[in-house]
């Protein structure tokens, strides 16, 4: 095997254990070992490939973080599940813009998303990740 296509299998391996282990320094890594193959196979100088190397890895830095920022497994606090259907009191606005508030019910406190306004009574409709989500109860 030549050695531009060792570095093209060193490039695949390190990108399949990086998205196995979710580790962005490895993705980075693959990214640079790729560019050094090719410019093994179009034999350019020393310099540019020790020049290209440092800015593929700078360059696949950035792409990693979008790209992990998209396959990104959302996570679910399954002790939440219990609480769907308990009705509460909006007691606190954690964020105004992204209508984020802070629900009392049972006894314990949850972070709540949804149209409500402070001092609301509302019901627990769904579970959003580490969130309940919330409906305004409209008495009458």
């Amino acid at each position: 095997m030549s050695l531009y296509g060792i570095f093209f299998v060193i490039s695949f391996l390190l990108l399949i254990f990086s998205l196995i282990i979710r580790l962005k320094f490895l993705f980075s890594l693959a990214g640079s070992f790729l560019f050094l193959g090719f410019s093994i196979y179009f034999e350019l100088s020393f310099s540019i490939k020790i020049v290209g190397f440092v800015l593929s890895f700078i360059i696949f830095e950035f792409i990693s973080d979008y790209f992990f920022l998209l396959i990104k497994r959302k996570s679910e606090d399954t002790k939440l599940r219990n609480y769907v259907g308990q009705i509460g009191e909006i007691r606190d606005v954690v964020n105004d813009r992204k209508e984020i508030f802070l629900i009392h019910c049972c006894g314990n406190d949850f972070t709540a998303v949804g149209d409500v306004k402070l001092g609301d009574h509302a019901e627990i409709v769904d579970v959003d990740g580490h969130n309940v989500v919330v409906r305004k109860i409209v008495k009458g």
